[in-house]
């Protein structure tokens, strides 16, 4: 008699399981995988440098051979320099984030949302 009931219990228990663990595949809420909490999500910037070449016609006063004369003219010339331009851009993401009683703050190019997924001890960010 106990062998008659044991069989459905066990057929029903892995059921359960089975049927936990596909929902919780699909929902991407895994009771068995390990996560991150994110704590903070800011925007992040770095700052870029740009050369461009610019020039520019100076005056120049040029002596002629005679200076007793008072003969002098003024003629432009042509100077060129390179210069650096400073611009913001935007480079995603510092997330702060909290694993194993830790917080690290890791860079990515999206908003991860509530958590990051772990794999051995370690950020997935392929995943996340």
């Amino acid at each position: 008699m106990k062998n008659s009931l044991l069989a459905p219990l066990i057929f029903c228990g892995v059921a359960v399981l089975a049927i936990a663990a596909y929902a919780g595949t699909r929902t991407g809420m895994n009771p068995w995988q390990d996560y991150a909490d994110v704590v903070s999500v800011e925007l992040a910037f770095d700052d870029q440098q740009t050369a461009r070449q610019a020039c520019n016609a100076e005056a120049v006063n040029k002596i002629q051979k005679h200076m007793r004369e008072g003969n002098t003219e003024t003629v432009g010339e042509q100077r060129c320099g390179v210069f650096y331009d400073n611009h913001v851009v935007p480079a995603g993401f510092d997330v702060t984030y909290r694993l194993n009683g830790k917080q690290n703050v890791v860079r990515m190019d999206h908003d991860p949302g509530k958590r990051i997924r772990v794999e051995d001890g370690e950020l997935d960010l392929s995943r996340s």
